[in-house]
């Protein structure tokens, strides 16, 4: 499904993928309390997973996937100082003041 003709661009270097459209789509349809905000919060954690994936996909040292027992959850993990918070960081998404955490220079984030 990383077939380009799959994607739609919402700026340079975001994109979704029509399967995340649609699927974002249905949700509007059926959740009459759905509102702009969670659309953007939608999309934004659709961006970021698909820039993780094709840099992941390329470079699979660059990130790992983790399950978090307590909250019962799957997440990335990826070196604060690796290629993606570096391309995150280009096309606008902040990260926290990681100097203020008790983390060594190749901890993960």
């Amino acid at each position: 499904m990383t077939d380009p003709k799959h994607k739609i661009y919402l700026d340079a270097n975001k994109y979704v993928y029509a399967y995340q459209f649609r699927f974002l789509k249905n949700i509007i349809k059926t959740d009459h309390t759905f509102s702009s905000a969670d659309l953007r919060e939608y999309m934004d954690k659709f961006v970021v997973y698909n820039i993780i994936s094709d840099i992941e996909e390329s470079d699979n040292e660059s990130a790992s996937l983790v399950w978090f027992e307590d909250d019962s959850m799957i997440a990335y993990q990826f070196p604060q100082e690796g290629k993606i918070v570096s391309v995150l960081s280009s096309v606008g998404y902040a990260f926290p003041d990681l100097e203020d955490m008790d983390m060594d220079e190749d901890d993960w984030v």
